[in-house]
């Protein structure tokens, strides 16, 4: 009855839109009705901080706790997007703070971006990538450093560089359209090798092998699947294949970003999120190993933006190797 009320408010002509409103003004034609209003909202709030409660239980009544004011859901967000959160909750409690002032909003996420778990994160760039004001905030943040612009999903990337906001459309084509300064001097530099060398297949097998890119991706039955698989590369321009071996943070899917947790015991470990549920984190780590941890075991998952495949491979992979190893991928 109470959720039918709270649809109801926004879509009527009164000027209370939410649940939140129509209790803080105390409507004398509601009598006793504000109060029990107010307990009911009490009651979910209760219900959805109870980690003992089902979990559809807590969800149901979170759609009741995103009718509170700012500070109070505040609050409430900041208890259910912690690491001892199911992803569900933690999706949920995001999404409470769909209809409060955007920015606001933004600047809650990005207090906390370095300790926002994967499920958090998504929903969170859902939210500062759907609005222009925000979003131009969050690419600033991404051209300062303080954010990798490697988490932008595909398609917002491809929406911001077609903006009618010329100031959201120019950031996005600097930070999207084109590598790293640093960067696109290397893969120019062994683009030309390509050009002029065929590669060598038997060879290019090889520099898989030396070069650890194994460690993370399965080949022909070679190495083990860690990272993005390698299957469909051959279809793939060979100089695309270059810029993604060369700047491999130029764009990267959520799934594939490198996370680092820290447990109770003291280890640290970086991988890839392989699986989560209410009870335990998993992530495969680079060499195929799968490492599960119970939630409360983790005492913080925290990641960079960055991708697991490290900056830097033409240290190990001379300009011939590079265009072997290509021919090596669009041979399979």
């Amino acid at each position: 009855l109470v959720q039918g009320l709270s649809e109801g408010l926004a879509r009527s002509p009164l000027k209370q839109k939410n649940l939140a409103s129509l209790i803080g003004a105390k409507l004398p034609e509601l009598g006793e009705g504000t109060a029990r209003l107010e307990a009911v909202l009490n009651q979910a709030t209760t219900i959805a901080l109870n980690t003992k409660a089902t979990e559809e239980a807590r969800l149901a009544a979170l759609t009741l706790v995103s009718q509170r004011p700012w500070e109070e859901k505040k609050e409430v967000v900041t208890s259910l997007i912690a690491l001892t959160e199911p992803p569900a909750i933690q999706e949920a409690a995001c999404r409470m703070l769909a209809r409060d002032k955007r920015e606001v909003v933004a600047d809650f996420f990005f207090e906390r971006w370095g300790t926002l778990t994967p499920a958090a994160r998504r929903e969170a760039l859902d939210l500062i990538t759907a609005n222009p004001t925000t979003g131009l905030t969050l690419m600033k943040k991404m051209k300062a450093g303080e954010i990798s612009p490697g988490i932008m999903p595909p398609m917002t990337r491809w929406s911001y560089g077609r903006s009618t906001n010329e100031e959201v459309k120019a950031l996005a084509l600097e930070l999207f359209g084109q590598a790293d300064g640093d960067r696109a001097a290397v893969i120019e530099s062994y683009r030309a090798a390509l050009a002029s060398y065929k590669g060598d297949p038997e060879n290019g097998k090889l520099v898989f092998q030396k070069a650890a890119c194994m460690t993370c991706h399965e080949v022909g039955g070679i190495g083990v699947d860690v990272g993005p698989s390698l299957n469909d590369v051959k279809i793939k321009p060979a100089e695309a294949l270059l810029t993604d071996i060369l700047d491999p943070n130029r764009a990267i899917e959520d799934r594939w970003v490198s996370q680092t947790l820290e447990a109770t015991d003291g280890r640290i470990l970086s991988g890839l999120v392989h699986g989560e549920d209410a009870a335990a984190i998993t992530l495969r780590v680079p060499g195929g190993v799968t490492m599960t941890v119970p939630r409360a075991e983790v005492k913080a998952l925290t990641s960079a933006g960055i991708s697991l495949m490290p900056v830097g491979l033409e240290a190990a992979i001379t300009k011939e190797e590079m265009a072997d190893l290509i021919a090596f991928l669009k041979q399979r």
